[in-house]
């Protein structure tokens, strides 16, 4: 990040990063009505020339090396349920362990142009934190509080309208 003239900051490339690994990915439509689609990454190598202070975690070091989600639809008439997920492997730079977040979502198409919804994040209330980039959250303890507390189970529902 480079500060500008007017008290902001441009995120510019400042150095090199390379990776290499195998990304695996499947769908499966047993039926009409279902659809099951899932990946999986890993990272064999991450790596960035990007110089660091010391006791300072490396770019690289914020990043799972194993990762991976899947998504399970169903659609009978006028309805549609979908069930998706995200799994990260712990990453160095982050204390906590591996972490997984499903997501369920129900769409009621009363029209073609007209839908009620309920989506429903974070279904099994995960406790986990995401990384807050930049200069961070704070200080405390002399540490940069990097660790952003996402949020446990919430919902919403809706009316969608199209024309």
């Amino acid at each position: 990040m480079v500060p500008t003239t007017s008290g902001s900051f441009l995120i510019v490339n400042a150095d090199e990063q390379k990776t290499s690994g195998l990304e695996l990915e499947a769908t499966w439509q047993p039926t009409t009505e279902w659809r099951i689609s899932t990946n999986y990454t890993h990272l064999f190598k991450n790596r960035t020339s990007f110089p660091v202070a010391a006791g300072t975690p490396r770019p690289e070091d914020w990043l799972a090396n194993r990762f991976g989600s899947l998504i399970v639809n169903y659609q009978y008439n006028k309805w549609n349920f979908n069930l998706n997920g995200i799994l990260h492997a712990e990453a160095k730079a982050l204390p906590q362990g591996a972490t997984a977040v499903f997501n369920l979502t129900s769409i009621y198409h009363y029209t073609p142009a007209l839908e009620f919804f309920v989506n429903v994040k974070n279904l099994f209330d995960e406790d986990y934190n995401a990384i807050a980039t930049g200069n961070g959250l704070g200080i405390v303890n002399g540490q940069v509080v990097r660790e952003l507390p996402c949020r446990s189970r919430w919902f919403y529902a809706g009316l969608k309208y199209s024309f």
